[in-house]
């Protein structure tokens, strides 16, 4: 093996500059590093909101289960109400999911469109064209314009279509 060191000359110009650059790059590094403990302190709050948020609707739906358990009989008053509760739990959700820019796929009805729609089933149906949604099994959803979850659906099959 040659052990024959290699010896570089620079100038002083050289040098300075070196030392200057190096001094920008580690200024640089700590400026990274900062934004990057910014950016992770901003998301753990962010997620911390989001914790709050469901256990609000975790409370909701608590309150619910305890008192139908604690009830042998229903009080037809919160029979009446039950649908607003659950649907104040859903807009709790949707809120939730508006935050952070999750918006549901608006439907058209007629063939569905497959890029947004996916088929789940399908049921004899002659009064309707082929493959006309019948019914929304679940509504979709879209993260910043990208499908998260299609919105599913049952068509309809007419009898002759076999």
């Amino acid at each position: 093996m040659n052990d024959q060191k290699i010896h570089f000359q620079i100038t002083q110009e050289q040098k300075k500059s070196l030392e200057q650059k190096l001094g920008e790059l580690l200024k640089q590094k700590i400026t990274l590093e900062q934004n990057i403990k910014n950016a992770e302190t901003a998301n753990k709050a962010k997620e911390e909101d989001l914790y709050l948020e469901l256990l609000g609707i975790f409370d909701s739906l608590d309150f619910l289960l305890n008192y139908l358990a604690e009830n042998q009989e229903i009080n037809p008053a919160l029979l009446k109400r039950l649908p607003k509760n659950l649907a104040s739990i859903q807009k709790k959700l949707i809120n939730i999911l508006d935050k952070r820019q999750v918006k549901k796929i608006p439907f058209i009805e007629g063939e569905p469109d497959y890029s947004y729609c996916q088929v789940v089933d399908q049921e004899i149906r002659n009064d309707l064209p082929d493959k006309s949604v019948t019914k929304v099994v679940r509504i979709g959803f879209t993260v910043e314009g990208k499908v998260l979850r299609p919105i599913q659906v049952i068509v309809a099959k007419n009898s002759s279509t076999g």
